[in-house]
């Protein structure tokens, strides 16, 4: 099979994964991404293009307007040969006349069981939701948003311990994958046509909102495992946060505690009243520090949140044990 030609969208770290198994096998003639992205050399999906594709043309915002550089011969090679166009986190919608230009059209590997969670954060919305389940779909794009037919559909399990990270780095894996069968089928003129989205009552159509900074903030008299899907949901960005001792903590590791320290014996009508003023008086306290599992903090359900990794202003992110070496905690402190 010849090499095909595909320009790779994105702007997400995690993408030099796809980019770099795509490039195994066929041609990257251009990257679409993000200024932002086109200004850090460092950058895992910058470092991926120069080791494994080159020569490829890079585009910055519209596939049409490439940087002055490159030149006409770089816009030439990107317009009117391109067979295929991948798209993962990309950040920006592609408008029509862009989704036309590839002969087969693009492809969006979007982490959600479509129709579940189209827009901008279906992994983090996926999680503060408290999916137990998710898909890597392989999309068809269209002009509306996320609404294209699925080529490729691959379950996963969500662990109460599944974080962002771990979401985002099995998207990359599968996708590309899909992304390799998918050129395979086609180049083989396979005659399948991808399946349209449906919405029923166990997948409903729903939209993820982008993130916003009131994300990020925890909100002490939420249950236990609200907070913690939070937590687990923003840990590959800038993480949640709270304020202990009138210092900002950034939070980017918790665990869930289904006890309560107080009353587990309890019937369940004595232990919803204890909760109630757990709620009231305690929601946020500090009730226990253990070096080796973290600050254990009490949640609006009377419950329990061990926090495991945080970081302090301007340091870097910690786990629990070296961070309680140069920040005292004492069983009392209240987060607010």
């Amino acid at each position: 099979m010849p090499r095909i030609r595909v320009l790779f969208a994105s702007g997400m770290p995690a993408a030099a994964v796809v980019l770099e198994t795509i490039a195994r096998h066929h041609a990257i003639v251009a990257l679409a991404t993000m200024p932002s992205v086109l200004r850090q050399r460092s950058h895992p999906l910058m470092r991926a293009r120069q080791r494994v594709a080159p020569a490829a043309s890079v585009t910055a915002g519209a596939w049409d307007e490439l940087l002055p550089e490159q030149g006409e011969a770089a816009l030439d090679a990107a317009e009117g040969t391109i067979d295929l166009a991948v798209v993962y986190g990309y950040g920006r919608i592609v408008p029509i006349a862009e989704l036309q230009l590839p002969r087969w059209g693009c492809v969006n590997i979007h982490p959600s069981a479509l129709p579940r969670w189209r827009g901008a954060a279906p992994i983090e919305r996926g999680l503060m939701a408290g999916d137990s389940t998710t898909d890597i779909c392989l999309m068809h794009m269209t002009a509306g948003l996320d609404d294209g037919p699925v080529w490729a559909r691959e379950t996963l399990p969500i662990k109460p311990s599944t974080t962002a990270s771990a979401l985002y780095a099995a998207t990359a894996r599968i996708g590309a994958e899909q992304v390799l069968a998918h050129i395979d089928a086609m180049a083989r003129g396979d005659s399948r046509q991808p399946t349209p989205q449906l919405s029923t009552p166990a997948i409903p159509l729903s939209y993820a909102t982008k993130l916003t900074p009131a994300d990020e903030l925890l909100n002490w008299r939420a249950p236990a495992a609200q907070t913690v899907n939070q937590i687990r949901a923003l840990e590959a960005g800038s993480g949640c946060y709270g304020y202990l001792n009138d210092c900002r903590l950034a939070i980017f590791g918790a665990s869930a505690d289904g006890n309560h320290l107080h009353g587990s014996q309890q019937n369940t009508t004595e232990r919803q009243a204890w909760d109630d003023n757990a709620t009231a008086d305690e929601a946020g306290m500090v009730v226990a520090v253990d070096r080796k599992r973290g600050v254990v903090v009490r949640a609006g359900d009377g419950a329990c949140v061990t926090i495991t990794e945080l970081q302090r202003p301007g340091k870097r992110r910690m786990k629990a044990i070296d961070f309680l070496n140069g920040f005292p905690v004492r069983v009392g402190d209240r987060w607010r």
